[in-house]
């Protein structure tokens, strides 16, 4: 089952041209996709409490953003941070 949170629903590249990310930050942030859509995807075929699965996903998406951050700059972090934001809106707005 694929799940629809997070980054993974910008695409990457587009997120890379618009932060500016080096090469190096670009394997880090694809490695941190990969490694977290694989955690997310365990927890969706998850069979038990769904409070608390969605708990822990809440959970995995905030180490996620902290990876995430650390390897960006300040500029880059506030850029997405207002993407996210953006993000966020959309979604709110399509429901």
């Amino acid at each position: 089952m694929q799940h629809k949170l997070g980054t993974s629903d910008m695409d990457i590249e587009k997120l890379s041209a618009i932060l500016d990310l080096t090469a190096q930050q670009l394997d880090q942030f694809s490695e941190i996709e990969r490694q977290y859509n694989h955690l997310l995807d365990e927890m969706f075929g998850f069979e038990g409490d769904r409070k608390q699965m969605w708990k822990a996903v809440r959970n995995l998406m905030k180490d996620k953003e902290a990876q995430i951050s650390k390897l960006l700059n300040t500029n880059q972090q506030q850029l997405y941070c207002e993407l996210k934001q953006h993000q966020q809106q959309q979604r709110k707005q399509a429901h």
